[in-house]
């Protein structure tokens, strides 16, 4: 399997365009209208966005926007096989909302009903032959979709993972059970055989959890964030800081404290990465048995008027695999601060 894109359903699709292209420096493909809806295609040769918005009531992508605000509505994946996948889909009981056939009546896609108001697109690898190696090379040194994560309610959330698990053969690699003295979560991180798709799925375990904040101004499950992958992460959140995307505070006491996580165990950063790690307030997360395998990352405020969607650069050296607990601890208390300073205001 691969990632084919990703959809996003939004209200106003020139001003979501123009931030994608200016913030994350993806390029314009095409612009089309159907069904009430207008749509962009916006990517480079390793990432694709469809943008949506709705022309008028009638717009399939107006239903989405009057119960949920603006976010991914659904994600398109590749297989080798679809006709195998639909037979799947029959088997287990998993709603098709359309499938596609070619002129030659050969079916090469289906959109199938995932959890709550979330769709995925599957598509025939083969058909048709994308034109995604004759995109433009990629801005700001996005090189690919990294992960995604989805909330779940609490009480649907072991029959979501078992769903994903079934239906794309995904296993468990990694669980965490993250808690701060305020509130908590648990997260599941699945990914597939050949270790392209990495999906995790979140519950909220306490009553105030960021999780379920999510979830009540969502209107239910949803897309937390998706991860761009990047080559060099110092230079990507350079360039982006420069124009003008905001990103989650990290304490100074964080980057104090992170020689002692590995008891001395130190990896191997160049001293102007080190330096740069604090000043663009990247997290960093790496293996004690291998200090060369190391996880960057780092994530963008909100990124609509809603605090649900927000974005994550990351960068995997020496294909590090997998997610460090230490960072998932303090991506949760930064979204805790942001989430504590936006109560207060209210």
């Amino acid at each position: 399997m691969d990632i084919a894109y990703i959809h996003f359903y939004v209200e106003n699709i020139t001003q979501t365009s123009n931030w994608f292209q200016e913030k994350i420096g993806l390029t314009f493909l095409g612009k089309w209208v159907k069904d009430s809806t207008v749509t962009e295609l916006l990517g480079n040769n390793s990432v694709l966005f469809y943008i949506s918005a709705p022309l008028d009531s009638l717009s399939p992508t107006a239903d989405y926007l009057k119960i949920h605000p603006p976010g991914i509505a659904d994600i398109a994946f590749y297989v080798k096989d679809i006709l195998a996948f639909l037979n799947q889909t029959k088997r287990l009981g998993v709603e098709i909302i359309q499938t596609y056939f070619s002129n030659e009546k050969v079916l090469h896609g289906l959109k199938i009903q995932a959890w709550g108001s979330l769709s995925h697109t599957i598509i025939q690898k083969a058909y048709p032959e994308r034109l995604v190696n004759n995109f433009v090379k990629p801005q700001l040194m996005i090189t690919g979709i990294d992960h995604l994560v989805l909330n779940v309610p609490s009480h649907q959330f072991d029959t979501a993972v078992s769903w994903y698990q079934n239906l794309f053969n995904w296993k468990i690699q990694q669980t965490f059970d993250i808690k701060s003295h305020r509130s908590s979560l648990y997260s599941v991180a699945l990914v597939d055989s050949q270790q392209k798709i990495q999906f995790n799925l979140n519950k909220p375990t306490s009553a105030n959890s960021q999780i379920q904040e999510f979830l009540e101004i969502n209107n239910g499950a949803g897309i937390q964030h998706i991860a761009l992958q990047s080559s060099n992460i110092f230079e990507t959140v350079n360039q982006m800081r420069k124009r003008g995307l905001n990103f989650l505070s990290i304490p100074k006491a964080y980057y104090t404290q992170l020689l002692e996580r590995y008891q001395g165990i130190v990896p191997t950063l160049k001293k102007e990465e080190w330096q740069l790690l604090e000043k663009q307030q990247i997290l960093l997360d790496w293996t004690k048995d291998n200090p060369e395998s190391m996880l960057m990352q780092i994530f963008s405020q909100p990124i609509f008027n809603q605090p649900t969607f927000f974005l994550e650069i990351i960068e995997r050296r020496r294909q590090v695999q997998g997610f460090g607990e230490g960072n998932f601890q303090s991506l949760f208390e930064a979204i805790e601060k942001d989430q504590f300073v936006r109560r207060k205001r209210k």
